[in-house]
């Protein structure tokens, strides 16, 4: 009996495998990286000449930096919120679903650890971290001003931070070089790819008062694992749409 189970599970197993082989590869579509709109972009005309206080939740750097840059735009900020008329605060997350599998993770301490590394490593980062941005011309957008050197440098570190918070730092490389869900039978073609999101949000109070929400997504749908890419979208386009909210 058991030579003709086993005979019999192995027929099955290779009927199922010559019909999948026998239908013509699906074609998987790869998404580049695309921008998304998040909540409704209300932002005041008087934001820029009115006392506002930053805050990129559990970032010192990124509220550092994003305070830096506003204030170099001619935003009257504040680092005392009790002195502010307007707060913005932002949060961000960053998540993976494929051949690279990242739960929901908070990107305030990505950036803060991304920030610690590019300096332990004497990359190219000086303490004022705004004066990266002065040759920004007062006319610039965001995205002139977010990649500047300062962004460029924590780039590098936040693949590697991403990866120490999430615990993948020592499967990486086996999950990207092999195959880490073993022998494909049927809809194998897009098992090399990954959807990827960024997303960042900011809400907007005026004196406590809640009055508007927005910011920007990131997503992509590619082998490639992209994640400081797909944040840093985000987070340009979230100041993207503080600052050309005030030229409406």
């Amino acid at each position: 009996m058991r030579p003709l189970l086993l005979i019999g599970m192995l027929s099955a197993v290779l009927a199922l495998a010559g019909c999948a082989t026998g239908n013509p590869p699906r074609i998987v579509k790869e998404e580049p990286p695309r921008l998304m709109l998040v909540g409704v972009d209300q932002i005041p005309k008087d934001i820029q000449a009115t006392p506002t206080y930053v805050v990129f939740d559990n970032s010192t750097s990124m509220t550092n930096y994003l305070r830096e840059a506003l204030a170099k735009r001619g935003f009257q900020i504040t680092s005392q919120p009790e002195e502010a008329r307007y707060v913005i605060r932002i949060s961000g997350e960053f998540h993976s679903k494929g051949r690279i599998n990242v739960k929901p993770t908070e990107l305030g301490p990505i950036f803060d650890n991304a920030d610690a590394a590019i300096r332990k490593r004497d990359y190219s980062v000086t303490p004022d971290v705004g004066d990266t941005l002065n040759s920004v011309t007062a006319n610039a957008y965001a995205s002139q001003m977010l990649n500047a050197g300062y962004l460029h440098g924590v780039s590098v570190g936040i693949v590697g931070a991403l990866l120490e918070a999430t615990g993948l730092a020592g499967r990486f490389n086996e999950m990207v070089a092999g195959d880490p869900k073993g022998f494909c039978i049927k809809d194998c073609e897009d098992r090399a790819f990954s959807r990827q999101h960024a997303r960042v949000e900011a809400f907007l109070t005026l004196e406590n008062v809640q009055i508007a929400r927005f910011g920007r997504a990131a997503e992509a749908y590619q082998p490639a694992f992209v994640p400081q890419a797909l944040i840093l979208m985000a987070l340009d386009g979230t100041v993207n749409a503080i600052l050309e909210g005030t030229q409406r």
